[in-house]
């Protein structure tokens, strides 16, 4: 239980520390520390987002028998 207050506290501690950053044109933006690897990989989700979908109607239509 110390734990998660603990961890909630900091959350919102660095939700409020960002919060108070000027919005002025010299302000250093945020950046997250994780890796900057380029563009993202939308093709990459698109194709398999559009090959799960077209798997869940196949699925449809074996159980409202359009196929057999």
């Amino acid at each position: 239980m110390a734990v998660e207050y603990s961890l909630t506290l900091c959350f919102f501690y660095k939700v409020i520390q960002l919060g108070e950053q000027p919005m002025t044109a010299k302000a250093k933006k945020y950046t997250p520390p994780v890796a900057n690897s380029g563009k993202p990989p939308y093709p990459f989700r698109l194709f398999w987002a559009l090959v799960l979908l077209f798997g869940n109607f196949v699925v449809a239509a074996f159980y409202f028998h359009l196929i057999e």
